[in-house]
């Protein structure tokens, strides 16, 4: 008889009104450790091999007990830590969601003003990009020694600023840029990408050229060039920052304490040449966005004032 069979015997017992042992009763009887009043322990005598049998039953019984409650815990403690995971999962997708909201809720703010402009630019380098030309951009990610710019600080801030996007007849950072052995921008460089900006601003009736971003971010329009002009020294440009965003106030506090002000172009190459030293000369360039950057990749590419 198994101990399953002689569990079921007891209980049909109790229901008759005997007194039937207790498991530990039945098994410390067995194993010979103690009598009890029921049924007395055998004195030195030895366990018979039925005796042997049930108790192996009985330890077989108590382990798979064992066993079955650790599985209980294993699966108590698994739950919880599931219903922890996704609690921490769905505390980052709701975190996800509103600063989601919020960077909508703010480019909302600026859609009449720069969206535009940057979808304008966004489809520039997509349609560029089927044709085989690949977006430029002057910047780099190396500190370079500039000299300090002139910023103004009369008036009341209007988040406007003025200064060379780009500057002719020098070579810009050689080790930013090894595959092309350092950038020279030659003079006329700009002339019809300016005119080519300043029919399409006065056919729209738009107060702006080409928008203003933040490092070359096409999603982080901060403004837009109002005007632009060659002269000698390089492309200078008249710009407003938007400082109805947090991003377009940081880049005008950056450029009115000087840590900020440097300007880049994102641009392609229509035309350029090499010289005998590797050095590209670009020769003519379509412009599409203009930049703030910490690090210009002209070191003289600069706000030069501000108000």
């Amino acid at each position: 008889m198994t101990w399953e069979e002689r569990r079921r015997a007891y209980a049909a017992q109790a229901a008759r009104g005997g007194r039937p042992l207790t498991f530990d009763e039945e098994y410390e009887r067995l194993a010979g450790r103690r009598s009890t009043s029921a049924t007395p322990a055998p004195r030195g005598e030895a366990v018979s091999a039925a005796a042997k049998r049930t108790l192996a039953d009985m330890q077989q019984w108590l382990d798979e007990q064992a066993l079955n409650e650790r599985i209980r815990q294993f699966t108590k403690e698994l739950r919880r830590e599931n219903d922890r995971l996704a609690f921490n999962l769905l505390h980052a997708k709701i975190g996800d969601q509103l600063r989601a909201l919020q960077r909508a809720s703010e480019d909302a703010r600026t859609a009449g003003r720069f969206g535009s402009l940057a979808l304008e630019a966004k489809a520039a380098v997509a349609a560029a990009a089927r044709t085989g030309q690949h977006a430029e951009h002057k910047s780099a990610t190396w500190a370079v020694d500039a000299p300090a710019p002139t910023i103004g600080t009369s008036g009341a801030s209007t988040g406007s600023f003025e200064g060379y996007l780009a500057v002719f007849g020098s070579e810009d950072m050689i080790w930013a840029n090894p595959t092309t052995n350092g950038d020279i921008i030659e003079p006329g460089a700009f002339t019809k990408t300016l005119a080519a900006a300043k029919g399409r601003k006065l056919a729209k009736g738009a107060p702006y050229l080409w928008p203003i971003f933040w490092e070359h971010d096409d999603k982080d329009p901060i403004g837009g060039f109002t005007d632009a002009a060659e002269d000698p020294y390089g492309l200078f440009v008249r710009g407003e920052l938007d400082l109805d965003i947090e991003q377009g106030k940081r880049a005008y506090s950056g450029i009115k304490k000087g840590y900020c002000a440097g300007m880049s172009i994102g641009f392609f190459t229509i035309r350029a040449t090499y010289d005998g030293q590797g050095r590209r000369h670009l020769k003519e360039l379509s412009v599409f966005e203009g930049s703030l950057t910490s690090i210009p990749m002209h070191s003289d590419a600069l706000v030069t004032s501000s108000n």
